[in-house]
């Protein structure tokens, strides 16, 4: 185990960089890159290795660019939709997506790139802007 500045032990997969920033390393089946997490709080870094762990554990944590757009719904609607809001939302989401599935639900995430980048700029402004009128 690596220690800190200190020389207090901090933990398995976590150092202390010289700055005083801790720094989480996690090495995943089958990637060959460590998914790295850090933070100026140790505490912080911990969590954000178990949470990174877990979701390996759940078979979320898998390589983007293999990983299409319509894995990519599915999966946030059973984790983040469904339970979470009123069924007739959850149909609404799914009868939406179906009208672009054939189009962009082949697409891989790694490809996606910009659109996130267009949403990020331009949906969410305009959902700012219909709630500001509610």
């Amino acid at each position: 185990m690596a220690k800190a500045l200190n020389g207090k032990e901090l933990g398995k997969g976590i150092t202390q960089l010289r700055n005083g920033t801790y720094q989480a390393r996690v090495y995943i089946k089958g990637n060959d890159k460590p998914i790295y997490a850090s933070s100026k709080r140790l505490e912080e870094v911990k969590q954000k290795r178990e949470k990174i762990l877990e979701q390996y554990n759940l078979g979320l944590q898998t390589d983007a660019s293999k990983k299409t757009l319509n894995d990519w719904f599915d999966e946030r609607m059973e984790l983040y939709v469904v339970g979470k809001v009123k069924p007739r939302t959850v149909q609404n989401y799914i009868r939406e997506y179906e009208r672009c599935k054939s189009y962009i639900g082949h697409k891989h995430i790694k490809m996606m790139k910009y659109y996130t980048h267009l949403e990020e700029n331009f949906v969410n402004k305009e959902f700012d802007k219909i709630r500001e009128k509610m």
